[in-house]
């Protein structure tokens, strides 16, 4: 059995804004509202909350809705009914449905390129225990903003997210 990794990033820079690591078997849904409220709490002004299909569900929308006070941006599953609100995505891995959510939820890539660039950090370790793999995970994301902080401090904000330009200098 192995861990995943769950973050919650502020999309417009690509940085971490709250992460967990759970065992890997558990459904990712289970740690949406946790994750969330932790991520709200750090910028209380969030108004979207971007998430894939994985996370499609009556409950987590309303929690969104209400608790959080924002809009979901959940694509509905292709099994789902779907409103004049709601969209999809099809096989082809495009967005179909009301505009406004499908150019919202193009925003969803700095996700996947953050993860890329944890992975880079990360790499496919073989540490055991939840403890040292939460830890290991926290120093690279924790790596992660100091390489922006030091970028933003030495006048070169496009080097922000170059893991490899800090690596080799």
């Amino acid at each position: 059995m192995g861990y995943k990794a769950h973050y919650s990033l502020d999309w417009n820079n690509e940085f971490p804004v709250a992460y967990t690591v759970r065992p890997a078997n558990e459904n990712e849904k289970l740690h949406f509202k946790a994750l969330a409220s932790k991520a709200k709490k750090r910028f209380p002004n969030a108004r979207w909350h971007i998430a894939d299909s994985q996370y499609s569900s009556k409950k987590l929308r309303r929690f969104v809705k209400e608790r959080l006070k924002g809009r979901p941006v959940i694509p509905k599953r292709e099994n789902e009914r779907r409103g004049e609100e709601d969209f999809y995505v099809g096989k082809l891995f495009r967005s179909h449905g009301k505009l406004v959510m499908c150019k919202l939820y193009k925003r969803r890539t700095a996700c996947e390129r953050m993860n890329s660039r944890a992975e880079r950090l990360i790499g496919r370790n073989t540490l055991r225990g939840l403890k040292k793999v939460k830890a290991y995970t926290g120093i690279a994301l924790t790596l992660m903003l100091l390489i922006a902080s030091a970028s933003y401090k030495n006048r070169k904000p496009h080097l922000a997210r170059s893991i490899e330009y800090y690596a080799s200098h």
